[in-house]
């Protein structure tokens, strides 16, 4: 999985302090040495250290309290740490499921900003009840926050680039790639960063995480998703109408030659919803099981199957369900030739977009922004 920078910053750039994980100061109260990180800090606070449990477990202890992810946004806010949105402050975000969303949290002077993600199967509003499931931070030479932060080994944002190295190279899963030094595992969707450390001459960049940020989809306002499925739906429907045959006939003969063919029918009347074992007169794509049609004579009197799936499997697409005489308008693509009992052959659509009354009452997955 393509290694992200994922936005869990500790913003009040941390400086550590007596408890253990100490370095030595320069006299313009930087860090001694090139770039600050000559001098390797390691935590030795053994309270701090006793809580890591040093295996492929995505941890790290801030502020002297253990966490490891994926951890509810609660574990962080029932210990002084207030929320915001990223972009969304004042507004009501609530996450679909599957989403993610930047956040940012405070607790006095100190700043700290998070991934957190929906894992459930109904919306959830942004907050105690989501899953943190990265963490990144950025530490200066100049910070001056009293906070903590380790991860494993007793590795501190000032431990300098060579300790990192020699505490990581003959551990499971460490990998390296010019100056970014990884620890990876695989998961169920591919490899992820379990630590992650980066040291360049005025900052540390760390991070933690339990999943790739880009399993979860980007939350976005619903009045945002709904203009972009609006212009996908447009733009469809603009591509289909311009290229598609409008002789039935036509279709059945370019199908001999061509996999698809772009489809549209502006006014079909339901006949029936027929369930048998069809199979396609060029292509035979449709035999192998007993498929769910439904045969539409549109305004012409020229007749067509829309595909609904194979009556016996888990394949359905989810069609409402359509009663004879309705009428609707169907955008998609031609992919089939079925041949009826009577000899009869039609174009069997795989549907884009079905409306009934001017609304749609079926979009592929493809076309809709969630």
């Amino acid at each position: 999985m393509q290694k992200t920078m994922v936005s869990v910053v500790l913003a009040g750039l941390l400086a550590l302090t007596a408890g253990g994980c100490s370095g030595l100061r320069g006299s313009d109260g930087g860090w001694a040495g090139k770039g600050g990180f000559s001098e390797s800090v390691l935590c030795t606070d053994e309270d701090v250290l006793a809580q890591l449990k040093n295996d492929l477990r995505p941890e790290f202890v801030l502020d002297g309290r253990y966490y490891t992810l994926p951890a509810p946004l609660s574990a962080f806010t029932e210990h002084g740490w207030t929320m915001t949105v990223d972009d969304y402050e004042g507004q009501e975000v609530i996450l679909q499921p599957g989403e993610r969303v930047g956040v940012t949290l405070e607790k006095g002077h100190d700043t700290l900003e998070a991934i957190i993600v929906n894992d459930g199967n109904e919306p959830l509003e942004a907050g105690d009840a989501c899953n943190v499931i990265q963490v990144r931070l950025y530490a200066s030479r100049e910070g001056t926050s009293p906070k903590l932060f380790v991860t494993k080994y007793g590795i501190t944002p000032l431990t300098s680039q060579e300790q990192v190295r020699e505490i990581l190279q003959d551990k499971e899963g460490f990998t390296e790639s010019g100056d970014m030094l990884y620890l990876t595992v695989e998961g169920e969707m591919g490899m992820r960063d379990i630590l992650y450390f980066r040291q360049m001459d005025d900052f540390t960049s760390m991070k933690v995480e339990s999943a790739g940020e880009y399993q979860y989809r980007l939350y976005k306002p619903q009045e945002q998703k709904a203009q972009e499925q609006a212009e996908k739906v447009a733009a469809y429907k603009e591509d289909a109408e311009r290229e598609c045959l409008s002789d039935y006939s036509e279709i059945i003969k370019t199908l001999r030659t061509k996999a698809t063919v772009p489809f549209y029918s502006a006014h079909g009347t339901i006949l029936s919803r027929s369930v048998g074992n069809y199979e396609g007169t060029e292509g035979d794509l449709l035999r192998g099981g007993d498929l769910s049609l439904y045969v539409v004579k549109d305004a012409s009197g020229q007749l067509y199957c829309i595909y609904e799936g194979y009556a016996n499997y888990d394949s359905k697409l989810r069609l409402p369900e359509l009663a004879e005489g309705e009428v609707i308008s169907t955008w998609g693509f031609a992919s089939q030739v079925t041949t009826f009992d009577d000899g009869t052959s039609v174009p069997t659509v795989i549907p884009k977009i079905v409306e009934k009354n001017g609304e749609i009452i079926y979009l592929a997955e493809e076309l809709q922004v969630n």
